[in-house]
Formats: structure tokens, C-alpha cells, sequence
């Protein structure tokens, strides 16, 4: 989910996640020190016309803080140091506004017009407050603290007064939900920058991994179609054999291209349903030979397989799928058992000539089986009249469960 445009978007490998959250609050605090400074000076006029000097003087303290904070991008160029600037100021600027309850000419500190700017001016820096959570419970407790204590101060009989304690008991309502607001949107927003981080990293291993696939797969055939236009280039000669001995680079370089696209299809189909990715991989190899093939299933929950199992776990279908088309007859059949809650069994059952017990061990089973080690399973296969069974066992650890169908 994206953030709003008021936060500017950082380099993941320049700052740490809890660096981009402060450096958003930083950002934004840019609004909120504009806005009280316009204030101040509005009221420091006011203040002018009514003669009383010591809240002109206040507002103009909060206005020269106001200005200090907003040139912190030009004074530190660490993210610690605006962020230390901005907290300070926001404390001094909180307790200036506290003391200047208590000077006003018309009205008392304990009458609603003035005690609520309190816990509203709180709300608004639990936006933006680049800190922990924990930092502003402490400007909450300081801010309540220090107005209790000019109260002591200036009139200790009001504790005995009906009036403070209902002050008080409002207070602590709307800073508690300051408090459960604070909270939530810091969190949020460092979970969206972490989930923003992690897909822009998956992109770019996703990127990574089709460039390889594709260097892999056609990255020797490219080279000799360059060598080739080269020989041609130095060479009068164009014949028969040099159309086909160009038809077949191209040829290799196409096929080169759709089965790095298959493969790369085939992985994200493992991270969404394993079994939904089986059935389409098998489908497309056993309808390319023309041989039958059938599904069966057992248990109702949807697995995905882990990143880094995908590979060895391709490569054990395609080198099962493969020997089954060498030896196999008739159907085959392909199942997965997902009724025991500790593992996962994919089996294939099918006619063949091929009898694991005479045969010499060669080196594609002993593929399979080192793959298997390699995802934390185990391959077994057995022989008997005529039918051929093969087992892979995954503990239900190495995939991730996704769901029930429905």
C-alpha cells in the first residue's frame, strides 16, 4: 500500500526502516512548525494590542523555535540530529503553550477554551512525532505533569475543587486515545515500508532470476549466432547449408526463450499452489509426447512451496516425469495426499518396464534423491507386477499452508 505523497520516498539502502519512519516524521513536522509559527505571530499581534508583553514575548519564543526546527534539513544532515532538533523543539514549544494558560488576561487556565489546546496540540504530534511510541506516552506524562505542577504553583487550592479533576479525567480520555492512535499509525507505517522493501526485493531477485534463466538458456546460442554473422560477414559464400545452419541458432535461441518463460511461470505457480503448478507442468510435458495422464488427491488444503525448495523440487518432476515418459505405458497417474497434517506425499503410479530392483542406480536417481535431501524430504520407489510406484515425502515445515478450499 502506498504512502501518502506528504512522505518522501528514501533509498532502502541508505536508511534503516525505523530511519525512514523518523525521517517521515521529520518531513512532515515541516507542516506543523509552519502552521504554528503563522499562529504565534497572529496571536503575538493580539497579544501587542492588548498589552501584555509576557505572551508576546512566549509567542515570539515559539515562533524563533518554530523557525529553527524547519531549517533542521540545512543545520544536520543526520537523520538522528533533525529528528533530535524536531523532538526538542516540539517539547519546549508544548511547554511554552502549557505556561501561556496560565498568563491570559480573559480567560482561567482551568476553562475549557484553554486546558483542551493541551491534549489537541498532543494529537497532532502523535502524527508525526518522529519517535517510538514509548517517547510520546513521555510528552504526554511530561506535558500533564508540568501543568499540574504550575497549577500547585499558582492556585493549590483548586486540587480540592471538583472542576480540576474533571480537567483531569477528560484529559486522560483523549490523550489515551492520542496514545492507541500513535501507536497504530507508527506501526503501520513501518509495516508498509517493510513490505514495500521485501517486494522491491523480490522484484528485483525475480528480475535476477529470468536474466540467469535466460543467460543460461540462450546465452551460448546468442554467442554463436554473433560468431556466425561474423564468419558470414568475412565470407562471399551463402548456400544452403549456412539458411539451415542459421534456421537452427534461431531454432535453439526461440526454445532457449519459452523455456526460460515455462520455468519461470512454472516457480511462480509453486509459490501460489502447489499442486495447481504440478498438474500444469505435467500437463505440458505429457501432451507434447502424447501420453495420457490422470490426477488424483487426497485432503482439501492448498500448500505453496518455499523460494528455495522450487528448484530441486522442478528438478525432481522433470526427472521423474522425464524417466516415466522413456519407460512408462499406458496411464500415468500422479497424486498428492495432504490428509496427514505432518507432511506432504506426491506419488506417481504407472505402468513400466523399467524395474528399479535390476536396473544399475544411475545418475538420475541419484539426482532425485539429493534433491529430496536438499528440500528436507525423502524418495522412495517400488516395483511390482508391471506397476511402478514412486513416493516424495515433504515435512509440511518446507512448504507454507495457504489455505482450505472451500
Amino acid at each position: 500500500m502506498k504512502l501518502l505523497r506528504l512522505f518522501p520516498i528514501q533509498s532502502s539502502s541508505s536508511l534503516s526502516i525505523l530511519e525512514e519512519v523518523y525521517e517521515q516524521g521529520v518531513s512532515v513536522s515541516r507542516y506543523f512548525f509552519s502552521m504554528v509559527a503563522l499562529i504565534c505571530l497572529h496571536g503575538a499581534s493580539l497579544e501587542y494590542m492588548r498589552d501584555n508583553s509576557l505572551l508576546l514575548y512566549l509567542d515570539l519564543i515559539s515562533v524563533f523555535f518554530c523557525i529553527l526546527a524547519l531549517c533542521a534539513r540545512l543545520i544536520f544532515h543526520s537523520v538522528f540530529w533533525r529528528r533530535t532538533l524536531v523532538i526538542c523543539v516540539l517539547a519546549t514549544i508544548m511547554l511554552i503553550e502549557v505556561e501561556t494558560q496560565f498568563h491570559d488576561n480573559e480567560f482561567r487556565f482551568s476553562e475549557p477554551e484553554m486546558w483542551v489546546l493541551d491534549p489537541v496540540i498532543l494529537l497532532l504530534i502523535g502524527f508525526f512525532l518522529p519517535a517510538r511510541p514509548s517517547l510520546f506516552v513521555g510528552f504526554i506524562l511530561m506535558t500533564t505533569a508540568y501543568y499540574l505542577g504550575r497549577v500547585a504553583m499558582i492556585s493549590p487550592e483548586e486540587f480540592q475543587k471538583r472542576g480540576l479533576w474533571v480537567i483531569l479525567a477528560d484529559m486522560v480520555a483523549i490523550n489515551g486515545f492520542s496514545i492507541l492512535l500513535n501507536r497504530w499509525w507508527f506501526f503501520y507505517r513501518f509495516d508498509s515500508i517493510r513490505k514495500s522493501r521485501l517486494l522491491h526485493e523480490r522484484v528485483g531477485q525475480e528480475r535476477e532470476s529470468v536474466f540467469r534463466d535466460i543467460h543460461d538458456h540462450i546465452g551460448a546460442n546468442i554467442l554463436d549466432l554473433k560468431r556466425f554473422a561474423e564468419k558470414l560477414q568475412n565470407s562471399s559464400e551463402w548456400n544452403a547449408n549456412s539458411a539451415k545452419d542459421l534456421e537452427s541458432l534461431v531454432g535453439k535461441i526461440s526454445l532457449g526463450i519459452r523455456t526460460s518463460v515455462s520455468l519461470w511461470e512454472d516457480s511462480k505457480l509453486l509459490s501460489e499452489d502447489l499442486w495447481m503448478a504440478l498438474r500444469v507442468i505435467l500437463l505440458k510435458r505429457y501432451e507434447l509426447f502424447q501420453r495420457k495422464i490422470g490426477f488424483e488427491k487426497d485432503g482439501d488444503s492448498i500448500f505453496a512451496l518455499a523460494e528455495a525448495d522450487r528448484e530441486d523440487f522442478l528438478g525432481i518432476i522433470v526427472e521423474l516425469s522425464s524417466n516415466d515418459l522413456k519407460y512408462g505405458s499406458e496411464e500415468s497417474i500422479w497424486g498428492m495426499d495432504t490428509s496427514d497434517e505432518s507432511k506432504i506425499r506426491i506419488y506417481l503410479k504407472t505402468g513400466s518396464k523399467y524395474d528399479p530392483r535390476k536396473e544399475v542406480e544411475g545418475s538420475g536417481k541419484k539426482t532425485i534423491l539429493q534433491r529430496a535431501k536438499n528440500i528436507g524430504g525423502s524418495w522412495s520407489e517400488s516395483y511390482e507386477k508391471g506397476i511402478y510406484l514412486g513416493e516424495l515425502t515433504l515435512p509440511l515445515n518446507r512448504g507454507g499452508w495457504v489455505g482450505k478450499i472451500e
